[in-house]
């Protein structure tokens, strides 16, 4: 522990490097870092990426000192995250950082009435310098397959709990931070195993005048435990309106909640029990974008009281067209039709056309096969082709694939009906850069520092690319609009209809207010590169492939996606439900499309003897690197423990 004079720029360095070398901690064993003390907000040096402020977050130390001749800096956030990133790779990421700090731009550690701000505002000086612990946060490798140093790089490396948001001052009483007294009666009061991540900001006592922050893959983690292999369900708060006569539920369209999605009704009880005995269930009337009206199926009854829900079965899906080809009509016509007419298989939304061009799929049986071939002009038409891999001709793998194929078209074509949402999507800028590892000699911390290269790949919105081994890609959204915005990034691949990659979501906050990662009137995040906590994106083709196509969805919102604690939703909510419901109405959201084409060769040059590959595939080729779990940014914090890099 260093405490007041001990708690030196160095020993708060060289105690975060001990943690790598201690052979007392196993892989995987839980480390548990806390800072209480003043946080500080300072312009960032020179090409640092920061999302649009030009301001990096930092850590004061005892002996900080901006004075001439006597010069010690603080401790920046680029540093703070490699260092934690570095004791991941060695450690495991089963790491819990508690910040009770602040970073105000003005105020001292005083203040009237007891109250005192746990901040420090230093004054603009040099020795803040572009290239300040270059050897922490910049150390290069000799490995020449990159992938598995990504696994922990960023938000990926630990749990965050923050005081506040980055702009605000966190406070203290009595010598004692107002966030550190709360978390702290909550972990005396519940044991770990019964405690997620993602349940703190809403157990904790209320804490004014400051909104902690929650931030890190890993949020379904029980404390100090092992990840969640499984997803765990949501669980959803639903109450009746008096004047309406109906319930209401806070989920929407954002959540992919569409009309006749139906849920079951779940004791107030048991909403931790996966196997607890439903009372019945609702069925959604109409979808808006962050709340849905539901009403009771025929085997409930209409209840007034605070209950909770859990999503039983999608709603609307989108409709998949299947062109049957011409060579094995009969046989095919007759196998689907018995297959469609088979309710137990839900596959209502599946038609046949005549048109080839309106199909998404071209299906054939032949010798006990199912063959299906990509017809969706949406990839088509830039020259993609390509034959899934051949499938038994039994009504359950072919009612898979085709299932697969309506989430997957459902999730990428699914946005608000709003049309306030259009004025979200035409504020936004993107860009896309290929990114180039930043290798140095020294070897303090094993990580490699991202830079862009060469010109931007987006063009009218489209990015076309040649794909080249070990090449990485990274990714920038700028918001132009007056509203500050929640993003989410997801990458579909038409070559792998049964994977939708993560590649952002915002971090949580609780029923606090989350800081925006997409500020308002210039604000931008970066994904695989600078202070946004996301991985590189690496692409390929099969060996046979000229071509392939996917979409980035970028979703955006105006309030975020929420996790939801029901219990907390069910006693704070039902009292001012009006107010609440109102609230939820007058937010929305909205997606774009953006095109992905890569390519082998650059389309100008003419192939040999070109052709587009029909052969089936057995890995998915488009990935994240070190992981498909979601990575998120690190804006909401004191701090931002992650890996910025230089644009």
């Amino acid at each position: 522990m260093l405490t007041n004079e001990a708690a030196t720029r160095i020993a708060i360095i060289d105690a975060l490097k001990s943690l790598k070398a201690d052979k007392r901690i196993n892989p995987g064993d839980p480390i548990l870092i806390v800072y209480a003390g003043h946080g500080t907000q300072i312009e960032a040096p020179s090409g640092w990426e920061t999302g649009g402020e030009h301001l990096i977050q930092a850590l004061v130390p005892f002996d900080c000192c901006s004075t001439t001749g006597l010069e010690i800096p603080c401790i920046p956030d680029r540093t703070i995250g490699a260092l934690l990133e570095s004791i991941a790779e060695t450690k495991g990421n089963n790491i819990t950082v508690v910040l009770d700090c602040c970073h105000a731009a003005s105020g001292t550690r005083a203040g009237t009435g007891g109250l005192r701000i746990r901040s420090v505002a230093l004054k603009p000086s040099p020795i803040h310098t572009q290239d300040l612990d270059l050897n922490i946060w910049d150390a290069g490798f000799t490995n020449q397959h990159p992938v598995p140093h990504f696994r922990y790089r960023g938000l990926r490396s630990h749990i965050l709990l923050a005081a506040c948001r980055s702009f605000e001052r966190a406070t203290e009483t009595k010598g004692h931070g107002k966030f550190s007294r709360a978390l702290l009666k909550l972990l005396r009061a519940t044991p770990p195993d019964e405690l997620r991540y993602s349940q703190i900001l809403f157990k904790l006592d209320v804490i004014t005048d400051q909104n902690p922050q929650l931030e890190g893959v890993e949020q379904e983690r029980f404390l100090f435990g092992a990840p969640i292999q499984a997803p765990t369900p949501s669980i959803y708060p639903i109450f009746y309106d008096e004047q309406s006569c109906l319930h209401f539920t806070p989920v929407g369209t954002a959540q992919g909640v569409t009309q006749g999605s139906t849920f079951d009704l779940i004791p107030e009880t048991n909403v931790r029990d996966l196997e607890a005995v439903t009372n019945g269930s609702f069925i959604v009337l109409r979808a808006m974008s962050f709340i849905s009206t539901l009403t009771p199926q025929s085997n409930s009854q209409t209840i007034t009281g605070p209950l909770t829900i859990r999503r039983s079965t999608e709603g609307q899906k989108y409709p998949i067209r299947l062109f049957i080809s011409q060579d094995r009509y009969p046989a095919t016509r007759s196998y689907l039709d018995g297959l469609l007419r088979d309710q137990t298989h839900g596959l209502r939304d599946c038609i046949i056309v005549d048109d080839p061009s309106e199909a998404h799929f071209q299906i054939s049986i032949n010798r006990g096969k199912a063959i299906f071939n990509l017809l969706d002009e949406a990839a088509r038409k830039y020259g993609f082709r390509y034959r899934y891999p051949r499938i038994d001709a039994h009504h359950d793998n072919v009612s898979s694939f085709l299932k697969a194929a309506q989430k997957y078209y459902t999730e990428l074509y699914q946005t608000s009906d709003d049309g306030s949402s259009f004025e979200l999507i035409d504020d936004l800028e993107v860009s896309c850069f290929q990114l180039h590892e930043k290798a140095s000699t020294l070897d303090d911390v094993s990580q490699l520092d991202m830079v862009t290269i060469g010109q931007d790949l987006c063009e009218y919105e489209k990015i076309d690319l040649v794909v080249k081994a070990d090449s990485y890609y990274g990714f920038k959204i700028v918001n132009h609009g007056n509203r500050d915005l929640y993003p989410t990034l997801s990458y579909f691949d038409f070559r792998d209809l049964g994977t939708i990659t993560s590649w952002y979501k915002a971090p949580s906050s609780g029923p606090y207010q989350l800081e925006a990662p997409l500020k308002k009137y210039g604000g931008s995040l970066t994904i695989g590169y600078g202070n946004g906590g996301a991985l590189p994106v690496m692409f390929s083709l099969q060996e046979d492939q000229e071509i392939a196509v996917g979409f980035l969805k970028i979703s955006v919102s105006t309030q975020p996606v929420h996790m939801f604690d029901p219990l907390y939703h069910l006693s704070n909510y039902q009292q001012n439900l009006q107010s609440f419901l109102s609230e939820n109405i007058r937010h929305t959201w909205g997606s774009k499309l953006i095109p992905i084409i890569q390519r082998r060769r650059p389309k100008e040059t003419p192939t040999d003897g070109f052709h587009f590959s029909y052969w089936p595939h057995t890995d998915p080729v488009t990935h994240v690197i070190g992981a498909h779990a979601m990575s998120r940014r690190t804006t909401s914090m004191p701090i931002r423990f992650v890996g910025a890099g230089r644009a």
